[in-house]
């Protein structure tokens, strides 16, 4: 186990860096530079430019520059914003206090929902609720979630008047009521996906001789679903929990810019409309960290749940 997590470790070292460098090119080869950006809309002359372009360091050769960007990425220092001037961290921190909820709200919704959707389908295959279970999921994973999002403002916020809409809010109750709708815009997707993935888990898990076996032997339905199916099912429903958590974590910016929190997704957006390149990069290490943590996670429970996984043997 030790060498399994060091090899895995060791790998996602290496992802952080191939994506930092990966994301920091691709910013410095975009067309335009930063130096008008942190100059704003006022007119600069070229005495100004090359004297930003000394400051900020950006005469200097790419590698330098990226390595000094990785040097100090290593201990959270992006740098500060382009347009406010905080610092990069602080204003990624602040921020996570609206995105990190909204994020785990929409997750824990999406495996509550799609776990027992998945259960009750695959138990009652071929009835009328594993067609409507089937027909719901198929729908709900065809409406993007900035669609969602904005039915459910309308409806909800603007209409029937049952949610606040807009803005972060004040104090706990407030910021928890205006979560609501959000959570529930990102939960619906992730929740069809966990829905069809486990259906189809657990069908071929009630197909096992083992399964049958234990049927025939009149054990209690519970514990054939406890003790057999869910555990046969367990790393497939492992990967779609896995996968959607990392969707929750990266894609809240489109809900975050319809319901106008002022989430890391909606600072991410704006600071790449206004070039404001340290937290552009900030932004894309953090959530490359976020994701990779999540993926090493992952490994370690796989190979608690089957542990023919350490030695790189498929799980049957």
């Amino acid at each position: 186990m030790v060498a399994f997590i060091v090899k895995r470790l060791a790998a996602a070292l290496v992802v952080v860096m191939v994506v930092s460098f990966v994301i920091f090119s691709c910013m410095y080869l975009a067309p335009g530079g930063p130096e008008q950006a942190i100059l704003g809309p006022t007119s600069a002359t070229p005495e100004t430019l090359a004297r930003i372009r000394l400051q900020y360091g950006l005469d200097d050769p790419f590698l330098v520059q990226y390595w000094r960007f990785i040097t100090n990425a290593a201990t959270f220092d992006f740098g500060r914003s382009y347009q406010t001037g905080e610092t990069v961290a602080g204003g990624i921190w602040t921020r996570l206090g609206i995105s990190l909820p909204l994020a785990l709200g929409g997750f824990v919704l999406s495996v509550i929902v799609g776990l027992v959707g998945g259960v009750v389908s695959a138990h009652r295959q071929g009835r009328p609720i594993d067609r409507i279970l089937g027909a719901v999921s198929i729908g709900a994973a065809s409406i993007p979630a900035y669609a969602s999002a904005i039915f459910l403002l309308f409806v909800f916020g603007v209409q029937l008047r049952w949610f606040p809409i807009g803005g972060d809010g004040e104090g706990v109750a407030d910021r928890a009521s205006r979560l609501v709708l959000p959570i529930i815009a990102l939960g619906l997707v992730g929740a069809a996906t966990i829905l069809r993935r486990t259906r189809v888990a657990m069908i071929a898990a009630l197909e096992r001789d083992d399964v049958a076996f234990a049927q025939a032997r009149g054990v209690p339905a519970r514990d054939i679903l406890l003790r057999y199916t869910l555990r046969h099912s367990a790393v497939i429903i492992l990967t779609s929990v896995s996968v959607i958590l990392i969707f929750m974590l990266a894609g809240t910016a489109v809900v975050e810019t319809a319901f106008g929190l002022n989430g890391v997704g909606a600072y991410l957006i704006t600071a790449i409309n206004t070039k404001d390149l340290p937290s552009v990069l900030g932004i894309a290490v953090t959530i490359t960290i976020l994701v990779v943590l999540v993926n090493l996670a992952t490994d370690f429970l796989y190979a608690v749940i089957d542990p023919r996984i350490q030695r790189g043997m498929a799980p049957q």
